[in-house]
This record gives C-alpha cells, sequence and structure tokens, in this order.
C-alpha cells in the first residue's frame, strides 16, 4: 500500500486514507466481490489501535479473520451476521509498526438499511433563521464622569508646577526666552550654512534650500526658519517669498540677542529648573545644520548622542512631572466610578518613551484593563516593554500612525473606552482629521480623550 503525499502525516497520527486503505484489505480477506446478493457489511467498533512510530511512505497490511455466525445464518445465507479479525501493519522490511485488534464488522440486512432510512429525520436538523434585534458587542461606558466633574477634582496645572518646584511665572519666562533664542539659532543657522543676506533680496524657500544644500526631507522645517525670521523682523514675507529686512553686518532687531553665546549663558544660570530644556536646546541648536544637510540623524541626537536626552525632558524635567501628576489625577477621577465587573479598554497613541504611561497605569484597576501603547515606529517598544512588562497579557505594543486610518491599520472600530495622547495631537499636520481618527478609536458615545493632561470631548 503507497501512503498518497497529501496525507499529510504527522508524528504518530493516522490519517483516514490509511485507515480506509486498511479496512479494504478484510473486504479482500472475505473474497468478496461485489455481486448482487452479497452480504454489506458495515464497520462496528475495534477494541484497541495502536502504532510504534512515524508511517513510512509504503506499507504492508495483513489481515486475520474469524467468524462468529449462529447457526441458522449460516445455513440459511451462508453469510455471517458478525465479523471479527486482527489487522496488523508492516513496513516493507516485514517489521510489524502497528495494527487493530478486535477490529469488527456487521452485516447490514436489507430490513436494518430500511428502518435506519426510515427514521433518518430524526438524525438530521434544519436551519431555521428567525429576525431579532442584533445586540451590542460593546459594553456600556455610562460611568464616565463629565468633563466639568473631572476639572473640579483637579487642582489648576501652576498648583501642580509649585508642587513640583517650579515657579509658574518663572515658566512662562523661560518659554518666553526660549522662543526668542529658537528665532536666534534659526538666525545662526542659516548663516552657518552660508546664506549672506543682502538687503532687498527676494527669495523663494526652495530655491534657497537647494542652494544651500539642505536635504528636501527637512523642507518644512526650512520654511518655518524663515518664517520665524519673518515674525523677528529680519526679513519680510510676501505670499510664498521672503524679502530681506536686514543684511549682513546690519543691527539685529531688538528681540534677537547681539550675542548669542551670552545669551545662552544667561539662560542656564536664569533658569536653573529649566536646565533639561535649556541643555535639549543648546545641544540641538547647535546640531541644526547638520541635521538640515543629512549629516546628522535626528533621532540620534535627541535620544542618544549625549545628556540631556528628550527622554530626560518628558520622565526628569519638573515641568513634566507636574503635568503627569495632573494626568494622572484626572484618570483617577475618569474611571473612579468603573463597575466592578467592568474591563477599562485604553489605547495611547505616541507613547514614546512612556512617561505619560508610567503616570497612567498605577492608576488602573488592578487586572481589569487591556492597555495598547502605540507609537508611530516600534524604536520605543524594547525598552517601554522591559519598563511595563506586559502587564500578564494586558499591556500589547502596536505601531499606529494616527495621521492616517488607524482601522486600515489593523485596529477595531469604536473598542477603546480613553484615547491617551500626551504631546502628540497638536504635531499632526492636520488636527481635525486626527481628532476624527481617534474619534474611530472610541467607544460609540462622546468619549474622553486625555491630551497633554486635559480632558478633550470629541
Amino acid at each position: 500500500m503507497n501512503l498518497p503525499e497529501a496525507a499529510g502525516r504527522n508524528d504518530l497520527e493516522a490519517h483516514p486514507l490509511l485507515m480506509d486503505g486498511c479496512f479494504q484489505v478484510i473486504g479482500v480477506a472475505r473474497n468478496m466481490t461485489g455481486e448482487p446478493g452479497e452480504a454489506t457489511y458495515l464497520p462496528f467498533g475495534w477494541e484497541r489501535s495502536w502504532l510504534t512510530r512515524q508511517l513510512p511512505d509504503r506499507l504492508v497490511c495483513h489481515v486475520i479473520l474469524s467468524e462468529a455466525p449462529t447457526a441458522s445464518e449460516s445455513e440459511s445465507t451462508g453469510q455471517p451476521e458478525v465479523l471479527s479479525g486482527e489487522m496488523r501493519i508492516y513496513d516493507m522490511n516485514g517489521i510489524l509498526i502497528g495494527g487493530f485488534s478486535g477490529y469488527t464488522v456487521k452485516r447490514a440486512t436489507r430490513a436494518a438499511l430500511l428502518s435506519a432510512f426510515e427514521g433518518v429525520n430524526d438524525l438530521l436538523y434544519e436551519i431555521d433563521w428567525r429576525d431579532r434585534p442584533l445586540e451590542s458587542g460593546l459594553m456600556s461606558a455610562d460611568f464616565f464622569p463629565t468633563p466639568a466633574t473631572v476639572s473640579e477634582a483637579s487642582e489648576l496645572f501652576p498648583q501642580y508646577l509649585t508642587g513640583a518646584g517650579v515657579d509658574p511665572q518663572g515658566r512662562n519666562e523661560l518659554l518666553s526666552d526660549l522662543e526668542q533664542w529658537s528665532r536666534s539659532y534659526a538666525l545662526r543657522t542659516l548663516e552657518k550654512l552660508g546664506w549672506e543676506r543682502r538687503p532687498g533680496e527676494l527669495v523663494e524657500a526652495g530655491e534657497l534650500r537647494e542652494r544651500l544644500n539642505v536635504n528636501s526631507e527637512h523642507s518644512r522645517l526650512f520654511l518655518r526658519m524663515l518664517e520665524m525670521l519673518a515674525q523677528s523682523g529680519v526679513l519680510e514675507q510676501i505670499d510664498d517669498r521672503f524679502h530681506v529686512l536686514v543684511g549682513e553686518g546690519d543691527p539685529l532687531p531688538s528681540e534677537l540677542p547681539e550675542n548669542p553665546e551670552e545669551f545662552d549663558k544667561r539662560m542656564v544660570e536664569k533658569y536653573p529648573h529649566g536646565l533639561t530644556e535649556t541643555g535639549l536646546f543648546k545641544r540641538s541648536g547647535a546640531a541644526l545644520a547638520d541635521v538640515l544637510r543629512g549629516k546628522q540623524d535626528p533621532l540620534t541626537l535627541l535620544f542618544s548622542s549625549g545628556e540631556p536626552t528628550a527622554a530626560d525632558l518628558y520622565l526628569k524635567a519638573p515641568v513634566a512631572r507636574a503635568a503627569n501628576g495632573m494626568l494622572a489625577d484626572a484618570m483617577r477621577e475618569l474611571i473612579a466610578r468603573l463597575p466592578e465587573d467592568r474591563r477599562l479598554r485604553i489605547v495611547e497613541i505616541g507613547a514614546g518613551t512612556g512617561s505619560a504611561t508610567a503616570s497612567v497605569l498605577p492608576e488602573l484597576p488592578e487586572g481589569r484593563f487591556d492597555y495598547v501603547y502605540t507609537d508611530i515606529s516600534a524604536g520605543f517598544f524594547a525598552e517601554a516593554e522591559a519598563r511595563f512588562g506586559d502587564g500578564d497579557g494586558r499591556i500589547e505594543y502596536r505601531v499606529l500612525d494616527i495621521e492616517r486610518d488607524p482601522i486600515a491599520q489593523g485596529f477595531d472600530a469604536h473598542s477603546y473606552d480613553i484615547v491617551l495622547a500626551s504631546n502628540v495631537l497638536h504635531a499632526t499636520r492636520y488636527l481635525q482629521e486626527t481628532l476624527g481618527h481617534c474619534r474611530d478609536l472610541l467607544h460609540e458615545r462622546d468619549e474622553p480623550v486625555l491630551e497633554r493632561g486635559r480632558i478633550q470631548h470629541l
């Protein structure tokens, strides 16, 4: 007997094709010819089947039959009621590798077959479709409080800043000086790239970018630098072109520092609570020209080329601690009325370094949440998984670009109770479209989105 390749042998399982082939040998052993009037026998059972190893491609089946007829049956028909036997399976070398013991077949008489046919309807069933309303598979999320309730339970952000050792007024001054400092670095970077400004010159952003050998992938950043200089009075924007107002060697507008190095030193001394921000800004700004020309990878610069890093900005800076504290309080109030039998479903967008995650996870009900940690790339996942683990299967790490349709990226529509997005949604190209994608992920009711410590309703 040849066992077909399609039989799909694996381990010690016997494919039905093999069993059928072996059973056919019983008919041969009985000298059955299939002539009219010959008895029909159907398998009735066996006592034991066994195999010692995986089946080879070619087999030998040996059957020994024994009959147990009654006297009347033997005399009247010569066809026994029951046949039983021993079936043995050998490989082509004659080695016994398996078999069936006590294999039994029983004669199927015409009366027996007809009686079975008469009751066949009792053995079958039919599908009876009945119309009824389809119940939603989504659990209710009516336990969420209103935004006003959550807001009333939280302090104002300046109070969180004070708690983190940051003077709110000093923080506002730092942000204002950072804006002024960034315009100074934009001017300094263009000078490093070799641009010699001539008063009255009219330039187009794309043409100037190509002249200074700036990579096309940084077109938006390059345009933004020119817009910043227009805001500071060095340039004047006219439609999509820029008119040079202040040339090389001319006095700079009052808002730009005459001595950038002295301004750098002043920033560090004036804002001890902002050392992470100023340190990262100075290191990144100094390398901006190389980034624009592709000589420096921006992600390496931000996250692994020195201290402080962008991760420090989100994890260690006092203002980050204040924002994350506010976020934790908001989450605690938001889920305070979660029913005991209800699991919470959360997706975090742009989780990045996990600073918001670290604040939120301790507030979630133990063993009753599913958390999807996402980012636009998987670059942060290894470190995040080492830090947070998988929460016994409750935390999942997946790539998600929220500027594209999340359903097309494999996320289930309306399957999350909360969308968490810390310092990410505002950076997308089209905010209205981004918020629409967030809504596609949310339960089909007015659910909350936590973004940058605030609760927004979509």
